[in-house]
Formats: C-alpha cells, structure tokens, sequence
C-alpha cells in the first residue's frame, strides 16, 4: 500500500473541505478511517494520522496541541456560522438567534 499517495489524498480531502477539517481536528483517527475506507491495525492508521498532521500543521511538532494551534484559522467566523443557519432557514429560532447573537 502507498502511503504516500495516501496521506497526500487525505490531506487534498481535508482541505478542501472545512467540515472535514473540523471532523479531523475532534477524531483524527475516525476521520482518516472514514477516508480510505480500509480498515488498517492502529498502528498503521496511527502512523497515517501523525503524517497527517505533520503535513497540515507544517514541518515542526506533530503533537495535537500544536496542530490544532496551528489551524485555529480553520474555525468559522461568527458572519460565516450566521450565513449558513440563514441558509438553512433557521433565522428565527430564538435560542440560535441568542448564540449568533453573541458571536458579534
């Protein structure tokens, strides 16, 4: 199996995709399962998980800590989350009109 092309498919998914980054950022391991729909033993698919965020977070530390301060950017802005629930016609629920309020 080519990890390497691998990691670089999973990297391209992630980014591409702000949900998947912020499913990746919560469970990385599920995350990258869900990915290749392979179901390798943990310590492959942790290997694949630590090159992952190596790769995303850059070429320093692959701790979770210091990738997730790396991609904090990642995080929706409070006009961004606002937009989507307009989208989807829930303006005017009032608990979630009370939290985007409070996003300004």
């Amino acid at each position: 199996m080519d990890f390497g092309n691998m990691i670089q498919e999973i990297i391209d998914k992630i980014k591409s995709e702000p949900s998947l980054m912020q499913q990746f950022l919560k469970q990385p391991v599920d995350t990258v399962e869900q990915l290749i729909g392979v179901d390798l033993p943990n310590e492959q698919i942790e290997q694949v998980v630590s090159q992952v965020m190596k790769k995303l977070g850059g070429a320093g530390d692959a701790s979770e800590e210091s990738f997730k301060e790396h991609l904090r950017d990642v995080r929706p802005s409070g006009d961004e989350v606002r937009e989507e629930y307009e989208d989807l016609g829930l303006k005017g629920n009032e608990k979630i009109d009370d939290v985007l309020g409070k996003l300004s």
